[in-house]
């Protein structure tokens, strides 16, 4: 389990299990125990821009795009040739220029 990899883990493979236990919750469509595990994840390897990339997908589809598109900043400013999260950027952006329209109409 997670916990006894606290007592003699390494923090890349403390943030490497998180993020993959963070994946399952994704995937069956536990939206806020995935965010949890994907911030576990960073707080063990702040510079995993995978979680980082992960979580924004989860912020992106709770619409909490704001937030999203912070996490996305921060995963291309850790790698910044990472095309999936430069494609999660522009459908943040675009939602939320869709959003805004459509709240003016």
């Amino acid at each position: 389990t997670i916990k006894k990899l606290q007592v003699s883990g390494s923090s890349q493979v403390l943030s490497s299990a998180y993020n993959n236990r963070g994946q399952c919750h994704y995937l069956q469509v536990e939206f806020y125990k995935a965010i949890d595990d994907y911030t576990d994840s960073l707080k063990f390897d702040p510079g995993n821009s995978t979680a980082l990339y992960n979580r924004a997908q989860v912020k992106y589809r709770l619409n909490f795009f704001s937030e999203a598109r912070q996490d996305i900043l921060k995963a291309l400013e850790i790698s910044p040739d990472f095309g999936d999260a430069k494609s999660c950027l522009q459908a943040i952006d675009y939602a939320v220029s869709n959003k805004t329209t459509t709240d003016q109409a």
